[in-house]
């Protein structure tokens, strides 16, 4: 991988357009003027910044900093937050997106990889997978091996209803090509964190390609974690979501895959305040 990711930076640095880095703050935000001095800024078309009740503190810097500032309303929900991101990538015709979440103190290095990789067609979708080696000294050896189980539980549950190895499905960084959007049904996928594991579903089930790359994350010293509620009707939701990927994968049950049709939407995707 590391071979991988040199061969790729050190590629021509072309076609720099149409490409859209979205950054999402909330109420456990405390910086953003930090990652912008880390992310190559050039590389991207337009930076947008997504309030979703962050500190008055954090939308000031976003406004100093220039950034395209859209106020999301009410309780935070992490699916919604990626439609609306992803309906303003398509109707802006951009050729790929980043988004991640600003609640930790990512290891950015990596970024200028990524876009390329996305780029270059290598991979259609990139999670960037958490892990927690780049905890401050204070919280270092808080974790008890107990506290692994549901961690272990849920890369199980990835390895057998996906049928590729994801270390961390409901990852908080994203990249990906905008034009298997037009075509993969997210819309219709929940607004909880159940969003990314349908998402990842269907675009393995669509024929796309994801692959995965670990990026380091620091908590905050006043970091609160914030879990959204899954309901039962979200893992049914999400189960029936599985299940329409495995028919697809193995053509039980078969449209034409996206390499076979090119899909445009009858409308725009709607538009959002």
């Amino acid at each position: 991988m590391d071979a991988l990711l040199k061969s790729i930076s050190s590629a021509s640095n072309e076609d720099q357009e149409e490409r859209f880095l979205f950054l999402v703050g909330d109420e456990n935000s405390t910086d953003v003027l930090g990652p912008l001095e880390e992310i190559p800024t050039e590389s991207f078309d337009q930076i947008v910044f997504i309030d979703c009740g962050c500190p008055e503190s954090v939308r000031n810097q976003a406004e100093i900093a220039g950034l395209q500032i859209i106020t999301v309303s009410g309780v935070y929900q992490p699916g919604y937050v990626r439609k609306m991101c992803f309906d303003l990538a398509q109707r802006e015709s951009a050729k790929m997106l980043v988004l991640f979440e600003l609640k930790h103190r990512r290891d950015l290095s990596a970024l200028s990889a990524i876009i390329k990789l996305i780029d270059q067609e290598i991979w259609d979708v990139i999670l960037g997978s958490r892990f927690d080696d780049f905890l401050p000294m204070s919280k270092r050896g808080q974790s008890k091996p107990h506290q692994l189980g549901p961690r272990r539980g849920k890369q199980l549950i990835a390895d057998i209803f996906y049928g590729q190895r994801l270390v961390d499905p409901d990852t908080d960084f994203i990249a990906c090509r905008v034009h298997p959007l037009w075509v993969l049904p997210y819309q219709n996928n929940r607004d909880s964190r159940i969003f990314a594991w349908q998402f990842i579903a269907q675009t393995l089930g669509s024929g796309f390609r994801i692959g995965e790359l670990p990026l380091r994350v620091a908590r905050s010293e006043n970091h609160r974690e914030t879990k959204s509620r899954i309901t039962l009707s979200d893992r049914w939701a999400c189960l029936q979501t599985l299940m329409q990927s495995w028919l697809k994968r193995f053509r039980i049950w078969r449209k034409p895959s996206p390499k076979e049709q090119i899909s445009s939407p009858d409308c725009p995707p709607p538009a959002y305040e």
